[in-house]
């Protein structure tokens, strides 16, 4: 494995590229899918400077991924004053000792919230990432997460379901006193829904279950705020959408989700 980085210059003249080639096509948002994007200080702040020196600045703005564990107010600014409307961050779960041991990522819930603060003061909105059923997860654990996710009031939350993609995923499942259901497992093919993980306290019924409550507690009032603001467009757009995807073979409870998360107006509101 080896880690690359692109020029940040040549990054900006690609997007203009893109921009030129599709801004007739109500092009919104770029969303860039580099998952450690503010990884390396010097690099973001040449593409920050780079792009607000562009003619992107005044026309278009663009949302990244970025670990919870490698931001700072000082690359928050960057990114706002460069116009990045959107973070799209793995908070994983609300138990810290089990974000550190499972997920790995050795950041409190207070740094996380400091964060979410500073977001919001510098004007960057952030689709919050989670994890229900990972190893050792149990009813207080689980909880914790849905707490959490209330308590930082994310722009948009979406909560996946665990799935143990390595041997290293599987052994800790064992280990921590749960199993994989194989026949669960052979019909589960992405993290959105379906789990297929015992732990010690949950089944995978128990796991599900806790994440429809999730979505139900944090999406109410954003869901309202939608409608208020897109009025009669929410329901249209929301049509076109699930009708195109039902088309296409999706199931309902995907396009769904994926809509209130991904789509439209959604993406940077």
């Amino acid at each position: 494995d080896y880690f690359r980085m692109r020029n940040p210059d040549d990054y900006v003249r690609e997007l203009e590229y893109h921009w030129s080639k599709y801004k007739n096509r109500n092009l919104r948002l770029f969303q860039m899918f580099d998952p450690v994007f503010t990884i390396n200080s010097e690099w973001l702040e040449k593409f920050c400077q780079g792009y607000r020196k562009s003619s992107l600045i005044k026309e278009i703005k663009y949302s990244i991924f970025a670990r919870i564990d490698n931001l700072n107010e000082e690359k928050l600014k960057l990114l706002s004053s460069s116009g990045c409307a959107l973070l799209r961050i793995g908070i994983e779960c609300g138990n810290e000792q089990n974000r550190k041991n499972i997920y790995k990522k050795s950041v409190s819930n207070r740094q996380i919230e400091s964060i979410f603060q500073l977001a919001k003061y510098y004007n960057i909105a952030i689709t919050a990432f989670y994890i229900l059923g990972g190893p050792g997860e149990t009813v207080k654990s689980i909880k914790e997460t849905i707490s959490f996710a209330d308590r930082l009031k994310a722009e948009r939350s979406a909560f996946f379901i665990y799935k143990p993609f390595t041997q290293e995923g599987v052994s800790q499942i064992y280990q921590m006193g749960g199993r994989v259901d194989s026949q669960k497992w052979e019909k589960s093919d992405n993290i959105t829904f379906q789990a297929a993980i015992y732990t010690k306290e949950l089944s995978p019924e128990q796991i599900e279950s806790y994440q429809r409550l999730a979505y139900i507690i944090t999406f109410g009032k954003r869901l309202t705020a939608m409608i208020a603001r897109q009025n009669v467009k929410y329901f249209i757009r929301l049509l076109i959408y699930t009708t195109k995807g039902i088309i296409n073979g999706l199931d309902i409870k995907y396009l769904l989700t994926y809509y209130h998360i991904y789509s439209y107006d959604n993406i940077d509101r």
